[in-house]
């Protein structure tokens, strides 16, 4: 039976922010449009909105330890983090700077938009709007003002966060490659089809096979892990919405074998666990802040590190290195670097967990 879905994407978003910071009446706000200044924990509500052709359903979880990961403090399936700051308080500004649920939000490496709330009430504000949009500058957050109460901007932190999390996520598949995807499968689709007699059957899939391998081979834009990743997710989200179709099973196959003929024809060189955790860390560091800079070597550093992190394949290693990059995160006052790097592991750590097999 085929699992029906509403929505092309899910998204979950963690927020967060000191008692009295209006958390829940906003999130209310959002995900029912109802206000209310009564405290009502919000544990799982969703919002489906319509972003770039895509209809992609917001899960969000109101801060509480239920929901807090012991060593990192942001649930790790959490894929941006809403932190929301009471306009008319000025102590809760304060506590940001020091604010242990800020540093682990940072630490996370999740996007992060701060929101201010109670903007309709100006004569009662403490907080300026210039000191907290230069925060929120500083520590590369985005910063949106909303009011729960009134609505004002309720929508544009439900399409900030939205926005925020596809642009964290790397390549996004476009119209060429949703073609090729279609195209792949439907000449397996075709051949499966074509006829009852099994041996003419085989035949043609044999051929149908080849012709896709081929198209595969042919596709260098899959020597990137991030377009590569990016395929297989979308394999993975149809197969997710209908696992009977055995086109999906055998196309994923397919692009298993292409993956291990493009690891094949790589430089050989050591896999990255055979090497010193610290002196990897250490160069995906070094390669970050080369692919962060303007110059012609950038692309060159990020294939590099993309590549580095894409030969990982143990998740005790992924481990070991996340906590020496925190810990350098921590030493190096907040290296932005470091915490991309912290990110692009938590991605692949999740990526090893990715089952393409139709059960």
């Amino acid at each position: 039976m085929n699992d029906k879905r509403d929505y092309d994407m899910l998204y979950n978003v963690f927020v967060m922010g000191d008692k009295y910071s209006g958390k829940s009446s906003l999130m209310k706000r959002i995900t029912e449009d109802v206000f209310t200044d009564q405290y009502d924990q919000l544990e799982d509500k969703a919002k489906t909105v319509v972003h770039t052709g895509k209809k992609i359903k917001t899960r969000f979880w109101e801060d509480s330890p239920n929901t807090r990961r012991k060593d990192f403090g942001v649930p790790r399936n959490a894929h941006a983090i809403i932190y929301v700051v009471n306009l008319t308080d000025k102590e809760q500004f304060n506590n940001l700077s020091k604010s242990n649920d800020f540093a682990d939000a940072r630490r996370s490496g999740k996007p992060i938009i701060i929101v201010g709330t109670s903007s309709d009430r100006a004569a009662e504000r403490e907080i300026t709007d210039t000191e907290i949009r230069e925060f929120a500058k500083e520590h590369g957050c985005k910063y949106i003002e909303a009011s729960a109460k009134t609505g004002q901007n309720v929508d544009q932190v439900l399409v900030a966060s939205v926005k925020e999390v596809m642009k964290a996520s790397g390549y996004q598949l476009n119209a060429l490659d949703r073609n090729n995807i279609k195209e792949m499968v439907d000449k397996i689709k075709k051949a499966l089809s074509a006829t009852n007699v099994p041996l003419i059957r085989d035949a043609l899939l044999n051929k149908a096979k080849s012709e896709v391998a081929k198209m595969l081979q042919d596709n260098h834009n899959l020597h990137d892990p991030q377009i590569r990743k990016a395929y297989f997710d979308e394999l993975k989200e149809q197969i997710g919405s209908d696992r009977s179709n055995v086109a999906l099973g055998i196309v994923s196959s397919l692009m298993r074998d292409n993956e291990r003929t493009i690891l094949l024809t790589r430089t050989v060189r050591p896999m990255p666990e055979a090497r010193q955790p610290e002196e990897l860390v250490s160069e995906m560091i070094k390669l970050m802040k080369s692919a962060q800079c303007s110059s012609p070597n950038s692309k060159d550093a990020e294939r590099e590190l993309n590549s580095l992190i894409y030969d990982i394949h143990s998740n005790d290693s992924i481990d070991k290195l996340i906590k020496i990059a925190e810990r350098y995160y921590n030493n190096h006052d907040a290296n932005r670097a470091a915490q991309n790097v912290m990110e692009r592991l938590f991605a692949r750590q999740q990526d090893l967990k990715i089952n393409l097999t139709v059960s």
